[in-house]
């Protein structure tokens, strides 16, 4: 339950971003999460149905931060998909609070990390480079629903995906046992992150893992081809006594040619161009 003493985390964004960031800060117990955004009526509806408070006014001006309690906030999350309009906002409430926290989306990943570089107890994001590297690792593995290089920002691609425990050939196995054949560590069985030290693994069983997708790439199940029934050239099914008609072209004009089977076998006839007209 939010207190009248809990700390302020304000989200500036009115997109889906926004929101769901809103919705996941209001999950955590202990803050009280404002939106600031200009007015807007469906969204006021919309962050007062996450548990938020709704602040509608410019973030980029003094008065919508301090409307939205800048001065004693624990942490500014700067969300829109403008840039200059971000680092503006926070830069306007570091003013106002020198000890607020900053968390910035940026698009321009040098760009974010020259800010973060010179900004003190702040955080900037490239939501660009983040979906890169998600993106990157999908393509790899199937599996993979998360991405990120770590531990550091140049550091290698790393993921977390999904594997059967069939499929990745480690039934029967402890979840130790999982982790050194499969080169990742295991992150949850069906869901379940109490995973019990000598479980054995059924094989039905869904496995989370985290590791370097280079080395995830080892366990992705490679897809079963299906095998043409005929080693030949493709026959065709129709039945044998079909009738088919065609057009050819020919140096005498159009010509008529029909196929037919009789009892002697396959009888071709040809048609002269002047019957066909």
């Amino acid at each position: 339950m939010v207190e009248p003493g809990d700390p302020v985390m304000i989200v500036v964004g009115g997109d889906a971003l926004a929101l769901s960031t809103a919705e996941e800060l209001c999950a955590v117990p202990g803050h009280r999460v404002v939106v600031l955004w200009n007015a807007d009526p469906g969204l006021d509806r919309a962050v007062e149905g996450l548990g938020a408070v709704f602040v509608g006014a410019s973030p980029e001006t003094d008065d919508g931060l301090a409307r939205a309690g800048a001065q004693h906030a624990a942490a500014i999350v700067a969300l829109s998909p403008d840039d200059r309009l971000n680092l503006h906002a926070a830069l306007r409430a570091r003013d106002a609070n020198p000890d607020i926290r900053i968390v910035l989306r940026q698009f321009n990943r040098t760009l974010a990390g020259k800010i973060q570089q010179n900004l003190s107890d702040c955080s900037v994001l490239s939501l660009a480079w983040h979906s890169a590297a998600t993106y990157a690792a999908a393509a790899v593995d199937p599996g993979c629903f998360r991405a990120l290089q770590f531990p550091e920002p140049d550091g290698p691609l790393t993921g977390f995906a999904t594997r059967g425990a069939e499929a990745g050939r480690v039934a029967g196995h402890t979840a130790e046992e999982a982790e050194h054949t499969l080169g990742a560590r295991v992150i949850a069985v069906d869901g379940r992150t109490d995973i019990a030290p000598d479980r054995r693994l059924d094989p039905a069983a869904q496995l989370t893992l985290f590791g370097e997708i280079a080395r995830l790439q080892g366990s992705v199940p490679r897809p079963m081809r299906p095998r043409s029934r005929h080693r030949g050239p493709r026959i065709s099914r129709q039945p044998l006594w079909w009738l088919a008609t065609r057009i050819d072209r020919s140096s005498s004009g159009w010509r008529l040619r029909r196929w037919r089977r009789s009892r002697s076998g396959l009888r071709i006839s040809a048609t002269p161009p002047a019957a066909i007209g």
